[in-house]
């Protein structure tokens, strides 16, 4: 399973990448999408944040229960960059033993360690990113 970072999509360069690697070593590849996330509409009061470890926990599960079979040697690994890796890593610590067992292996890359100093600088120092954000974020809800 791969957990895109902020913009969510399975078709950035590192998720495209590693999809057709793991293809060619035999791996079936799923992408956990987030609410709002690579142009799906939202549908629901809730969007992704970095905190949504329980949505991670909801595909993870699900992911198990259908494709990974028991006594056939199946097993299922997870990737996450950025948000991703954040989602992944909080899904990790608060399922603890349970996510050892829907897990064999976890790999949680570029990690932002510190939300709230990284939240604060982007605020203090980024504001056209944030606006632009914003507009997105506004065009999304607006559409659904």
């Amino acid at each position: 399973m791969i957990a895109p970072g902020l913009g969510g999509a399975s078709t950035n360069l590192y998720s495209t990448g590693l999809n057709v690697a793991a293809h060619r070593q035999g791996y079936t590849v799923g992408t956990i999408i987030f609410r709002g996330g690579n142009g799906i509409p939202i549908t629901s009061g809730k969007i992704s944040y970095s905190g949504c470890w329980q949505d991670v926990k909801e595909i993870l599960e699900y992911a198990h229960n259908k494709y990974v079979k028991k006594g056939c040697g199946t097993r299922m690994y997870a990737f996450g960059s950025s948000l991703g890796s954040q989602v992944l890593g909080l899904y990790m610590l608060h399922e603890g033993e349970n996510a050892r067992k829907l897990l064999d292996g976890c790999i949680l890359y570029g990690t932002p360690w510190s939300t709230s100093k990284g939240s604060k600088w982007f605020y203090e120092n980024q504001w056209l990113y944030t606006m632009i954000i914003g507009m997105n974020l506004s065009e999304i809800i607006r559409k659904t």
